[in-house]
C-alpha cells in the first residue's frame, strides 16, 4: 500500500498518480511489458487530521535487484542481468 500525502492532489502541483496508474491498468493485456508493471489493485481516500489522502493497493512485490546484488555477494550472474533488462525494457516500452 502507498498513502499520497494530502499536498498530492487538489492544487496546481498535482501529481495524478492514481489516474496514471489507472491508465496503465487499463492498457494493452497482450503487450509483453504489462506484466513487468505494477499495477493497481484497488484505491480508496483516507480523510484524517492532516487533510485526505489517496492510498494506492498493489500486489505484494517481490525481491529488488538491490536483494539479488546481497545474495550473490555483490555479483549477479549474467542471465540474471539479461532477464531483468529484457523485463525492464518491455515494461519501458509498455
Amino acid at each position: 500500500m502507498k498513502v499520497l500525502s494530502a499536498e498530492c492532489y487538489g492544487t496546481s502541483d498535482s501529481i495524478f498518480e492514481l489516474e496514471i496508474l489507472q491508465h496503465l491498468k487499463a492498457g494493452d493485456v497482450s503487450h509483453q511489458g504489462y506484466h513487468h508493471v505494477s499495477l493497481l489493485e484497488n484505491s480508496f481516500t483516507h480523510y484524517g487530521p492532516n487533510g485526505s489522502h489517496i492510498c494506492l493497493i498493489f500486489k505484494v512485490m517481490g525481491e529488488s535487484l538491490g536483494t539479488f546484488w546481497e545474495m550473490f555477494e555483490r555479483k549477479i550472474l549474467t542471465p540474471l542481468v539479461q532477464r531483468f533488462t529484457t523485463q525492464l525494457l518491455q515494461a519501458l516500452d509498455y
